[in-house]
């Protein structure tokens, strides 16, 4: 992403979780949701918030709409995005 310079761009990073299938990684249950259910496409998109957190992107509600689309029980990625929200907020503030 530096190569391009589009290290600090929310919609790319929007664009990159956007590629998720919507509605197929849901867990079924609340067991399937604690015990990090669909493990590998969690994580591509925690990596992808990793990448936003090391650069100082603040996500907005069109990210949460889009990660809760894709993962609608509370999960690591659900979790990896409130914190990020939080820390970028605070540390702006």
């Amino acid at each position: 992403m530096k190569a391009f310079g589009v290290e600090r761009d929310l919609e790319v990073y929007r664009a990159l979780i956007d590629i998720m299938p919507k509605e197929k990684y849901v867990p079924q249950t609340k067991l399937q949701a604690a015990f990090f259910h669909y493990p590998k496409h969690q994580f591509c998109i925690v990596e992808v918030l990793s990448q936003m957190t090391e650069n100082g992107v603040v996500p907005d509600s069109g990210l949460n709409i889009t990660i809760f689309e894709i993962h609608q029980f509370p999960t690591r990625v659900s979790i990896n995005k409130k914190i990020l929200a939080t820390w970028l907020k605070t540390s702006s503030a």
